[in-house]
Parts: structure tokens; C-alpha cells; sequence
């Protein structure tokens, strides 16, 4: 501690042996002021701040301490301002200073450098940089002078863009309008009875007053000013600039020539005539080509396409609703829609009765596992159910068939699927989310995909797996929609939604949920097909004719589907087609009895 920390405390001093010992002796204040007047007037004379003895400087160290506090060098020997020997100078030494190898990026180009040139380089090109050709000559211009007219013009109008002005008032909104602007009471009553949407729209009121001392303020005043503040606000107006395309063909897309996209159905062949006027309601071409199936409302009647005959006929007192062959081509069993009844049946005039029998083959009331019974009647196949059946199709196979009920108590309950190897029936759905089904239908051999179209989706199930695969959107499909999968690829799905003026959708499911490409047709889709062997689709309209699109899918991922529409062929009220297997000949029937083959 120093002698000025210990004048507040008290003090105790010990030596090396550990034994108390006095502090120094303190002066009186008549002594500490002759000490402090000898310490200003002799500058050698020090006090130690430990102790408090006074100390004598010697003559050196005081010189010392001069030095150090005018900033010199403590050694009076040190001279420094000695004199710089030049060793870098213009002279060749014999041997060099430094003996370092010069470093390699020395040598290299400075990456920094050519960055800067290559800068300077494109300035010049694009004409920011202008060379310095001035000859020396002074050049004066007007500084009042406007240099870009045009630009200053489309600044303006970039920065400043007018609101639009609002509608003027007319006659009716007068303080005292005619009298046939005025509303009698079904037309105050049917105003009372819009929106405020439709209100606004209309604008306010016309009403009489007697002078302009008895007209109140307008109620909506504030509430129209709002309105259009927030319009204003929330539609910002900018300038778009037109596009000048000096060829406008340029933007539609390059399409094949026709006859590259042959073969399809361009002229009516032959025509097969019922010996009644009755409506076909539906078609079926056997796999083979060798025979056609055609459904009346009570009959289906089997021709044989060779020759244009009619072999062979069954009749039903139930309402019959559709009929499709197995796509077997050795086998001769097809599927009938019978008002709550799906009727197997092998014609005999088919001649494949004992390959078709072997499907049939010990079929009785079905075996234990079976949800319906199966009841067996000469070459026919009766399975009942429990409520009318609106459409079936086949597995690719040809061991399943699938039927669509309506007036099913819950979705999952109007789908049945039979087996016929195993003469078993069973729903594949336990749970299914609500909706109205209209059309059900198997896709290509490659998945096994069950598609199951309602109003809203196309919900496509993996029936391995038993789960959702994708789910395609339709936003809003009618009852008389249509659905056909693509036979080469299960991944395209084309869909018409049954209404007016509506537009045939080609979905697929790699790309998105939404439609592909849709096609735009005059008037309301009766029937859709899609060829075997083809790339073919054909889509029967209400307006008397048949639409033939080319639809050629890629197995690449980059490239999506071809779809060019190529034919239009002239057929009146037609109700349904049907493609041949393996010609690209198309099967139109219409209500009068009557199916025509185009080819």
C-alpha cells in the first residue's frame, strides 16, 4: 500500500520474520510543508510513494529522465539520423541481395485484370464507351435544348396514369325524372329483391322530388366514395405496350399433314338394318372382327361382319342396358345388362361354344365365398343383384367383369366385380367417399388400374395394392358424361363432361391433375371409343356427326401426347360406337334401327 492509502486505515507493518513492526514516522504540517518547498525547488530530490523517504536523483539519472520525457532515446549515444545506405540502387552487383526463385502467378495473367478488360470490351461493343475522337475543337450546344422528346413523353405517362372517370349521371337521376324512369310496384318489389352486388350495379334509385330544398342527402355517398377508393387501390392501371407480330402464323404449332396420320375411318361402307325401327343402344365388336353385337331396349341381336347378316337373336322382357364381348379372342362370351340381372351368354352361332363353356364350366349357385348366386341356364349365366345395372366392363384378360349399379345405397356398394374362373362375386370397395358414380372402366394390361369416374374426379385405384393411385379433376361432370382409358397407356384418361358446348379433356396422369389438352366440340358428346390397334379416338355428337382425333402417346417423359383432329364423318342420331379390334373401321348405330360401318 502507499503512504496515501494507509492515511484512511489503520496499518499494521510485518517484517520477513513475521514479527509487527512501526510504520514510518510521520511529519508534522510544519515539517511535510519545508518538504514539500525543497521537492519544487530541488528538481533531484524525489519522494518514494511507498515509503514516503525522501530520495536524491544523481545527475545521470535525472539527464535520464529529461530525455525520456522529451521524447528522445534513452541512450545519449543513439544518433537517428544516421546516414540510409542504398542497397536497391541503379548499379549491377555481382551477386544479388535476394536469391529467391520468382514465384509462378508472377508469370500468370491477373484474373482481375482480364476481368476488368473483358468489361471494358463489352462496353465498347454495345456502344456505352464512345472513343475519345475529338479533334481539340470546342463544341457548343444549347442547354435548353430538349434532347430526347419521346422519352421524356413516355416517362410522363409511365409516372402519371389518369383514374378513370366515373359515369356521368343520366336523366334518371334527376331530382325530379321523368315519369317513365320512375318504378311501379313489381319493379320496386324485384329491386328490393336483388343482391347488393346487383344493387350497386344498377345504381341508386330514381326518385321525384317537388323542388331541391326537399332532397336529402344521398345514403350512399360515403359508401360509393369507399368503393371506388378501394378499387383505385386494389386494380393498379399500367401501360401495356402491343406487340407487333409481323407473322401471325408463326404462332400456332406445327402440325403433321393428314395423310402422314393414315389410316382412319373416311367413307361409309356398308350398313346394317334391323328388321324393326327400334333404337341400338349399344355395340360390341368381338375381338376377333368376326362378329357384332347390337343391344335394343328388350333383344341383342350377333352379325357377322363378313357378310352383313344377322345369325342369331335373344329376347328379354327386362329393359336391357348394355352388352360387351370378352376379350378373348378364342373364347365367345358376352356380358348382357339385363335390368338387375348380368346374363352370360355364348352364342351358338358363334361356333367357340366348348372354349366358352370351359369358363362356365361347373357353374352353379357359386361357391361359398360368392357375394351373389350364380345360376346357370343352358349356354346362359344369371347372376342377380340387388339393384339395376347402369354399365360393365371387362378386365383385359377376360376373367373379370365389373358392374356399375345405380340407385346403390352408398357408392362402395354399387360396384361388383365378377370373377369367372372362380364363379365368385365380391364389392372391392369397403369405403368410398360420397358422390354419384357414371362410369367405371378397366385400364391396360400393363396395371392393374380400376378407374372410377363420379361428378367431380376421375379416381384411379390400384387394385394390387388397394389404394388411391391419382385422383383427376372435372370440376362439375353431368349424368351423361363419358370416360375411356387409353388401351397402350394407362396413364391417359380422355373424359367428356356431358353438357353443351363442352370440350373433350385428355388428361395424363405424369404431367398433372388437370386436362392435358382439351378439344373444343360443337355440341353435347353421345359416345366415346378409342381404338385397339390405333391411335384413333372418335366421339359421336349430338349435331349429326363423329369426330376423328388422332391421339398418339410417347414413351418418352419429355414429350407429350399428339393429339390432331383429322376427320369429320356424317351420321344423324347416333347413340353409340364402336371400334374394330384390328381395322381402323368404326361402328356407328342410331335410333333407327340401323349401324354403319365407316372405313
Amino acid at each position: 500500500m502507499t503512504v496515501e492509502q494507509e492515511k484512511d486505515v489503520p496499518v499494521i507493518r510485518y517484517n520477513d520474520g513475521t514479527c509487527s513492526v512501526d510504520g514510518p514516522i510521520t511529519n508534522d504540517a510544519l515539517d511535510r510543508l519545508l518538504t514539500r518547498i525543497d521537492l519544487e525547488q530541488d528538481k533531484l530530490l524525489l519522494k518514494d510513494p511507498i515509503t514516503g523517504a525522501p530520495i536524491r536523483l544523481t545527475r545521470e539519472e535525472a539527464a535520464l529522465v529529461e530525455r525520456i520525457e522529451r521524447g528522445l532515446s534513452g541512450d545519449q549515444d543513439f544518433d537517428p539520423f544516421q546516414p540510409y545506405v542504398d542497397f536497391f540502387t541503379q548499379d549491377r552487383l555481382v551477386n544479388p541481395l535476394v536469391n529467391r526463385t520468382e514465384p509462378r502467378n508472377r508469370f500468370a495473367v491477373s484474373k482481375w485484370e482480364t476481368s476488368k478488360i473483358q468489361k471494358l470490351v463489352l462496353s465498347i461493343r454495345k456502344g456505352w464507351i464512345q472513343p475519345n475522337n475529338s479533334t481539340g475543337q470546342v463544341q457548343y450546344y444549347d442547354v435548353w435544348e430538349r434532347v430526347d422528346a419521346e422519352a421524356e413523353e413516355r416517362a410522363r405517362k409511365r409516372v402519371h396514369l389518369p383514374a378513370p372517370k366515373p359515369a356521368l349521371p343520366g336523366n334518371e337521376l334527376s331530382y325530379r325524372p321523368p315519369d317513365e324512369y320512375l318504378l311501379d310496384k313489381d319493379e320496386l318489389a324485384a329491386y328490393e329483391a336483388l343482391s347488393p352486388e346487383e344493387k350497386l350495379a344498377k345504381g341508386p334509385l330514381p326518385k321525384k322530388f317537388n323542388s331541391l330544398r326537399t332532397l336529402p342527402m344521398y345514403a350512399d355517398l360515403l359508401k360509393e366514395s369507399f368503393t371506388r377508393c378501394l378499387d383505385l387501390y386494389l386494380c393498379p392501371r399500367v401501360v401495356k405496350a402491343k406487340v407487333m407480330i409481323a407473322d401471325a402464323d408463326s404462332l400456332l404449332p406445327e402440325l403433321p399433314s393428314i395423310d402422314s396420320l393414315k389410316p382412319f375411318p373416311t367413307t361409309l361402307s356398308t350398313v346394317y338394318s334391323l328388321p324393326v325401327n327400334e333404337e341400338i343402344l349399344s355395340l360390341a365388336v368381338h375381338p376377333s372382327g368376326q362378329f357384332l353385337a347390337s343391344l335394343c331396349k328388350h333383344s341383342v341381336a350377333i352379325w357377322d361382319t363378313m357378310t352383313g347378316r344377322c345369325v342369331e337373336t335373344l329376347e328379354f322382357s327386362d329393359c336391357c342396358k348394355m352388352v360387351s364381348w370378352c376379350p378373348k379372342a378364342n373364347v365367345a362370351v358376352l356380358a348382357i345388362a339385363v335390368g338387375k340381372k348380368l346374363v352370360l351368354w355364348s352364342p351358338e352361332s358363334c361356333g367357340m361354344s366348348k372354349e366358352s363353356n370351359l369358363l362356365f364350366q361347373g357353374a352353379g349357385s357359386g361357391t361359398s365365398a360368392s357375394l351373389l348366386k350364380w345360376r346357370k341356364e343352358g349356354e346362359m349365366v344369371e347372376i342377380e343383384h340387388d339393384n339395376l345395372i347402369s354399365k360393365l366392363v371387362w378386365h383385359g384378360k377376360g376373367d373379370y367383369v365389373a358392374c356399375l349399379l345405380i340407385e346403390a345405397t352408398t357408392l362402395a356398394e354399387g360396384i361388383v366385380m365378377h370373377q369367372l374362373s372362380r364363379r365368385t362375386s365380391q364389392r372391392p370397395f369397403g369405403k368410398l367417399p360420397s358422390g354419384k358414380a357414371i362410369e367405371i372402366a378397366f385400364s391396360a394390361v400393363k396395371k392393374p388400374y380400376f378407374l372410377l369416374m363420379t361428378q367431380q374426379h376421375v379416381r384411379i385405384y390400384d387394385l394390387m395394392s388397394q389404394k388411391l393411385v391419382k385422383k383427376l379433376d372435372l370440376h362439375g361432370a353431368s349424368s351423361h358424361a363419358h370416360m375411356v382409358p387409353h388401351p397402350w397407356s394407362p396413364e391417359n384418361v380422355i373424359t367428356s363432361s356431358g353438357k353443351a358446348s363442352e370440350k373433350i379433356n385428355w388428361f395424363d396422369c405424369d404431367f398433372s391433375s388437370s386436362p392435358l389438352r382439351s378439344l373444343p366440340v360443337e355440341g353435347t358428346v353421345k359416345a366415346l371409343a378409342f381404338a385397339n390397334q390405333y391411335p384413333l379416338l372418335a366421339s359421336a355428337l349430338d349435331n349429326g356427326r363423329i369426330q376423328i382425333t388422332h391421339g398418339k402417346v410417347y414413351e418418352e417423359l419429355d414429350k407429350t401426347a399428339q393429339i390432331v383432329p383429322v376427320k369429320q364423318l356424317e351420321h344423324e342420331d347416333t347413340t353409340c360406337i364402336a371400334f374394330h379390334p384390328t381395322q381402323p373401321w368404326l361402328y356407328a348405330a342410331d335410333k333407327h334401327g340401323k349401324i354403319s360401318l365407316f372405313v
